[in-house]
């Protein structure tokens, strides 16, 4: 058993996000090919908030944690100037980029880790977004249960204890073999929920993707069940067990809404993307782009967690 924790990487290495092409990212600028293939050609955040707004929340003071480039908030706010949108981040770098990006608006960005947080301090919040960032907290590889595994430094005995306190606690179903284990996303969850805020939106990697039936022969994911690496310079980041997360969020009583990004972000199934998305191999760059995004329409997951709303 291992510990991979990140989050050093974040705070003394990571200077760019250009590797790593998130969902957000790629509708964040007016050119990019991705924003074709969608039936309303607008950026992520934008159409997030159509999604949270038409599941019946409206919020007024909102938490992001793990800003990424700032993007997601400046969606929100060009949409809703009126909002107070608050973001926690524990890299120096991310952190002057979402300055930069949120330059002339009303937002407020802090240098803080989550896993560091005390609950009391989320309560005024009514929406917290965790977007395309758990996979990036701590992580126990190749754990066991059984046999007698010890850890061979501080840190890993810390999150060790608090596995088998949460596998406890929520009635995890654990695998038999070594598997990893996402103990950062559920901390992470743990304490937001713990806050009591009316509100939760997480989205990620996951090992439990689906794609529909009808789009198996075009769109293929990545489901083995348990939580993956994914090698990224520097760093490896893990797809997250969205199962478990349910089994937290369903102890504190909350309405669970799941699914696929594809959910709020729907694709125009034009014949030219099917023929893109059939094709052996891309045949240019921007095809590639749009093949991996629309992958990840599926790849990633949500849960909109809600104390007031129904799932």
């Amino acid at each position: 058993m291992e510990l991979n924790d990140p989050r050093s990487y974040h705070r003394e290495e990571l200077q760019t996000l250009g590797w790593e092409l998130t969902v957000c990212n790629a509708l964040s600028m007016p050119e990019s090919p991705c924003l074709r293939v969608l039936k309303k050609k607008t950026s992520y955040g934008s159409l997030l908030l159509d999604f949270i707004s038409n599941s019946g929340i409206t919020p007024r003071h909102i938490l992001e944690i793990g800003g990424g480039y700032g993007f997601l908030a400046r969606d929100f706010l060009k949409d809703n100037p009126h909002l107070q949108v608050t973001l926690w981040d524990i890299s120096p770098s991310l952190l002057k980029k979402q300055k930069d990006t949120l330059r002339g608006f009303q937002a407020c960005v802090l240098e803080k880790d989550i896993l560091d947080a005390d609950p009391t301090t989320l309560a005024h919040f009514d929406l917290i977004i965790m977007n395309e960032m758990i996979g990036d907290l701590p992580t126990l590889t190749d754990l066991e249960l059984t046999g007698n595994q010890a850890p061979n430094d501080g840190a890993t005995t810390f999150f060790w204890e608090e596995a088998k306190r949460v596998i406890s606690a929520y009635n995890l179903e654990i695998p038999s073999h070594p598997f990893n284990f996402n103990i950062g996303a559920i901390l992470a969850l743990e304490t937001v929920l713990s806050s009591r805020v009316e509100n939760i939106f997480i989205s990620e990697h996951s090992c439990e993707a689906t794609v529909p039936e009808e789009m198996k022969g075009l769109i293929f994911v990545s489901a083995p069940n348990h939580p993956e690496p994914i090698l990224l310079k520097g760093h490896r980041e893990f797809t997250i067990k969205f199962s478990h997360l349910e089994a937290v969020a369903q102890s504190f009583s909350y309405h669970i809404k799941r699914g696929p990004l594809a959910d709020f972000i729907p694709l125009d199934m034009s014949d030219r993307l099917k023929v893109c998305l059939r094709a052996s191999v891309p045949r240019t760059g921007e095809e590639e782009a749009i093949r991996q995004f629309v992958s990840d329409l599926y790849q990633y997951e949500y849960l909109l967690l809600t104390k007031g709303h129904g799932s």
